[in-house]
């Protein structure tokens, strides 16, 4: 472990920088006054460029020094330091995928030390390259964690990086949680759960919603499943992803509110794309009927977000249509276990199988207007 210290306070030694707020640092050295952004961790800064291998333990800080000679803002290098304390749990992050990545760097810019694996090297490369420590295979990032997150595609996935050979549970030990942040079924999360407990290990799943964009800014809403004093535990690791983070309840309640999600997204997709082809079919201008939906009680985040992409003819994913086919498949499933009739979900269901058969399943969601665009013979734009 790091040592503390203060050091001493020579002015003919040391330049100084005035810390104004937790996320904007203003520095002045020489006549240069810059401001760049610095992410704290819970309460350790890392000096690296000049004090290797030494920290400074404080947890707000009124200034910061820096040796002179530094010249430039660019001279300052900042590290979050990346020390296993009590307070700094080890994390693994198995899954390098579109959220994956910015998931795992976001935990690592609050300081957490992370071990990833992904099936991918290129991602793996990535984070390496940011400080990340890499793994051979899931077994191995269990060994150096004392929290594993998987966030891969689907169930058959989970209960591989998770119960398979090479998988998390050969590495079990006391103290280790896994959080299953994918999105499946309750079932599967109970099933996996109840393995993993006859090993001495805790589990979550919690799933997301927010897209790609939620995954890079750390604003991702999370919905947790699993025990409470587990999730209390887990909570400063799901803050450093997310902005809204609420426990659900037992075990499979956060894959369950992921469905319940998955079912408003997927009609409020449908309905965007409806709507948008109307507008054209009656030769409306698309960008002032957007701005009409969008600022009364027809808005919704499709709307807004995925409006714009469908008329200008962008469909690269922030989620993609394979993703959203697979969690309507879970619903489906669980309206015949529960006796349901939710029609719009299956309507909906239908269209994202054409979606897969015109192979767009790697397209966003918002491809699903060019299966409307096809059965009425005109194109959104």
């Amino acid at each position: 472990m790091f040592r503390s210290f203060r050091p001493s306070l020579r002015e003919s030694d040391l330049a100084y920088g005035i810390c104004s707020s937790h996320d904007i640092f203003t520095s002045k050295i020489g006549n240069s006054l810059e401001k760049f952004s610095l992410t704290f961790a819970k309460n350790w800064v890392f000096l690296n460029h000049w004090a290797k291998n030494v920290c400074i333990k404080e947890r707000r800080f009124d200034f910061l020094l820096f040796p002179r000679g530094a010249q430039c803002i660019s001279d300052v290098s900042f590290q979050m330091s990346r020390i296993m304390t009590e307070d700094f749990p080890r994390v693994g992050f198995i899954g390098l995928g579109l959220m994956g990545r910015p998931m795992a760097s976001n935990i690592m810019r609050k300081g957490h030390r992370v071990t990833v694996f992904n099936r991918s090297k290129g991602a793996i490369d990535e984070l390496v390259a940011k400080g990340a420590n890499s793994a051979s295979s899931p077994m191995e990032v269990a060994k150096e964690s004392d929290i594993v997150i998987d966030m891969v595609t689907d169930a058959p996935d989970v209960q591989d990086v998770i119960l398979g050979k090479g998988g998390v549970i050969e590495a079990s030990h006391k103290g280790l949680i896994v959080l299953d942040m994918s999105t499946n079924s309750p079932d599967v999360a109970t099933a996996v759960s109840s393995v993993l407990i006859k090993k001495g290990v805790e589990f979550l799943d919690a799933p997301v919603t927010g897209g790609d964009k939620g995954a890079r800014e750390g604003t991702l809403t999370i919905m947790v499943g699993g025990k409470k004093e587990v999730f209390e535990k887990c909570l400063p690791i799901f803050q450093c992803m997310g902005k809204e983070i609420v426990y659900m309840g037992d075990t499979g309640s956060g894959q369950a509110t992921k469905l319940c999600n998955q079912v408003a997204v997927s009609l409020h997709t449908l309905a965007t794309c409806e709507s948008l082809l109307l507008g054209k079919a009656t030769g409306l201008k698309l960008d002032s009927l957007l701005k009409v939906l969008t600022s009364g009680a027809a808005s919704s985040w499709n709307l807004a977000n995925l409006g714009p992409k469908i008329f200008s003819r962008d469909f690269e994913p922030g989620f993609k249509a394979a993703h959203l086919h697979k969690d309507l498949k879970y619903v489906m499933r669980l309206t015949e276990t529960h006796k349901l009739a939710l029609p719009g979900s299956g309507i909906v269901y239908q269209l994202f199988n054409s979606v897969l058969a015109e192979n767009y399943g790697e397209k966003g969601t918002q491809v699903l207007a060019r299966i409307l665009e096809k059965l009425s013979e005109r194109e959104i734009k």
